[in-house]
């Protein structure tokens, strides 16, 4: 028994167009061929489910001017010359990441250090723009 609308792969594969229409429109659907499962949803619903995360961009002020930080959970880094615009390239790096992950998936979510980048990869790729990407960011 399952709470979320289950299909054959067969059936989705017939009704492609329309098992995408549930997706955007209705909710989350899955679909089971053999023994795996797998849940499909629309980028809205998965912002609605990471809603809690965000990333906190840490800096300081260099003594040239610049400004160096990090986000935490990533540990990704850049500097800039002004607190605008190292957010933006930080975005853009987490964006660089988030490819890498999801290229390499099995790598990356198969590594103990790594699996938990998994919902900040996700909220990343679920945003529509760059302007969102830096949205996530808590200033510490």
């Amino acid at each position: 028994m399952s709470a979320i609308p289950v299909r054959s792969a067969t059936e989705v594969r017939e009704n492609f167009s329309a098992y995408l229409d549930d997706v955007a429109r209705k909710s989350p659907q899955a679909i089971k061929r053999h023994r795996d499962s797998f849940i499909t949803m629309s980028a809205e619903h998965i912002n609605a489910l990471l809603t809690e995360v965000s990333l906190t961009l840490t800096y300081e002020v260099e003594h040239d001017g610049t400004y160096s930080g990090t986000l935490e959970e990533l540990g990704l880094s850049a500097n800039a010359a002004s607190l605008p615009e190292l957010a933006t390239t930080l975005a853009l790096h987490l964006f660089e990441y988030a490819q890498d992950y999801l290229e390499d998936f099995n790598q990356y979510f198969f590594s103990p250090n790594r699996r938990k980048h998994f919902p900040y990869v996700m909220k990343a790729v679920a945003q529509h723009d760059l302007a969102a990407v830096v949205a996530l960011f808590k200033y510490a």
